[in-house]
């Protein structure tokens, strides 16, 4: 009998398969869980949807209202996803910027500009909106209309 037994921890090549499969299956499920699916290189939300929401109650075209989008959550990238969703959509973005951690997504809007937020509220399919004429309540955003702070329920 040999002292080599190197070959007995060599996993068989039908082994191999099954781990390989358990672990593509593994990543597809966690990544169907993150709530963004990308098809065909295009990366798409849940909370989104490619159809323009009707604007006819809006006052002031999108274009002219300023919207800044704050992430208020740890994930990565957020306020800059949200900024160019909303963007696609023709709202005159801001730059996106990092916020206080929320508990779900809030939508600020200086007077006049409730339509504009309701039509923004919908677009996402999430956040409350209350209405901003002091400070702003993030500190470091830019004049804005509208300042969306993103929350856990558009980050999954």
């Amino acid at each position: 009998m040999s002292n080599d037994t190197s070959h007995k921890f060599q996993p068989r090549p039908p082994v191999i398969a099954a781990i390989l499969i358990f672990m593509v299956t593994v990543s597809f499920a966690v990544m169907s869980q993150s709530g963004v699916l990308r098809v065909g290189g295009v990366i798409r939300h849940p909370h989104h949807t490619t159809t323009t929401v009707d604007t006819s109650g809006a006052t002031t075209p999108r274009n002219q209202v300023l919207v800044q989008v704050a992430n208020g959550t740890k994930k990565l990238g957020l306020a800059r996803f949200e900024t160019q969703q909303l963007a696609a959509q023709g709202w005159n973005m801001l730059t996106g910027i990092n916020g206080p951690r929320v508990g779900r997504t809030t939508i600020y809007y200086k007077p006049d500009y409730a339509d504009a937020a309701a039509t923004i509220q919908k677009f996402l399919g999430s956040g409350s909106l209350l209405s901003w004429t002091g400070p702003s309540p993030v500190p470091g955003s830019g004049v804005c209309h509208i300042l969306v702070v993103v929350g856990p329920d558009l980050a999954n």
